[in-house]
């Protein structure tokens, strides 16, 4: 019984961040939008954690979107940020912080660009409010 304390402890600790299914956590979705007019500038996106970098993304038509699955940190300090340009305009927000399950309660943040500005909802069906404007 003494071995296998270290073989569970294992399991529970490295093995289980490479499953599918969250641990212990809420498993939670974050969607970024193009909600830009037709024949318009791409909508270049980056978002990262302290983790995770998810790389470039360009969103080049109409309701094209990036999105990502993840697992709340079980320390509960999970935080994820974008940064957003759309020709010589750009914003930067943070998509995801351990919490916001109030703020999406239904698992899934949703960010949408426009030409006015930044939008979020965290509700399905989607209600978009506007959260940022443009900078530059």
């Amino acid at each position: 019984m003494k071995n296998l304390l270290p073989f569970l402890l294992y399991q529970l600790f490295f093995l289980q961040p490479m499953a599918k299914k969250c641990f212990l956590t809420d498993k939670f979705q974050v969607h970024v939008v193009n909600a830009l007019p037709p024949n318009s500038l791409p909508l270049l996106t980056h978002c990262a954690s302290g983790d995770n970098d998810l790389g470039n993304q360009m969103l080049s038509h109409p309701n094209q979107e990036f999105h990502w699955s993840f697992c709340e940190s079980i320390l509960h300090n999970t935080l994820f940020f974008c940064t957003v340009s759309w020709g010589p305009k750009h914003s930067s927000f943070i998509a995801y912080k351990s919490g916001w399950n109030s703020k999406c309660p239904s698992f899934v943040c949703s960010f949408a660009a426009k030409t006015d500005g930044i939008y979020f909802s965290g509700e399905i069906p989607v209600a978009l409010n506007k959260i940022l404007s443009w900078e530059g």
